[in-house]
């Protein structure tokens, strides 16, 4: 006489449903949207990496970041010579169209980061 099985066929249809609709429902939870924010925010830092061969921004990062609202954005942070090229390279940032909401943390010589 074979043993019962550890799992049921309805045991493994039940698990299947359970995952599937997990899958599904991910990208709508906190979590699932933060994980895709950060990852439009890594593609769109890796377009504006060309920024730092310009001498007044080759202090600055750019990458993503997990916090922000809504969560996971863009972060662009470091050191700038003067608020001019603070404001210039905002602007820069912002007509670039980023995905997701940018996190500054730009510091000015002599200056608290903003």
């Amino acid at each position: 006489m074979c043993p019962e099985p550890a799992i049921t066929r309805a045991g493994w249809i039940r698990i299947l449903i359970i995952t599937v609709v997990g899958i599904a429902v991910l990208p709508f939870t906190p979590g699932g949207r933060q994980q895709w924010n950060m990852h439009l925010a890594r593609i769109h830092a890796d377009k504006l990496q060309f920024l730092r061969n310009d001498p007044r921004f080759s202090h600055v990062s750019f990458d993503y970041y997990s916090g922000g609202r809504p969560l996971g954005s863009l972060y662009v942070g470091g050191m700038v010579d003067n608020d001019e090229d603070k404001n210039a390279l905002k602007k820069i940032v912002t007509e670039s169209n980023p995905p997701v909401s940018v996190f500054y943390n730009l510091h000015t010589k002599g200056q608290r980061a903003e």
